[in-house]
């Protein structure tokens, strides 16, 4: 659809083209952009998403409970196993060192 709003292409040209030939057009609309997209570029730009907060250890532990309570048909409140329980909290040590996770 690119090509049909910056060339004025009907899709049947588009199509009778060789691949060679739309691939070249592309890649000079991405050199060269079109005014429409340039304007949508500059006012219609997303916002930054905020970034999320550091989740603590007990956090963690609960969105991992509630996932597999939804996922395994299992109540949300009921615990994790032991070895699942271990395993998040070795995981939860390592973000921490990795600096993404804050670990009480």
């Amino acid at each position: 659809m690119r090509l049909v709003r910056a060339a004025g292409w009907s899709l049947e040209y588009i199509d009778a083209m060789s691949v060679s030939r739309a691939f070249d057009m592309a890649s000079s609309l991405n050199l060269h952009p079109s005014a429409d997209e340039i304007l949508a570029a500059v006012y219609l730009k997303k916002q930054e998403k905020a970034k999320p907060k550091p989740q603590t250890r007990d956090d963690a532990l609960a969105q991992m409970t509630a996932f597999s309570g939804s996922v395994g048909g299992m109540q949300a409140s009921m615990k994790l196993p032991p070895h699942l329980r271990a395993m998040a909290e070795q995981a939860l040590k390592v973000q921490a060192k990795l600096g993404k996770y804050s670990v009480n």
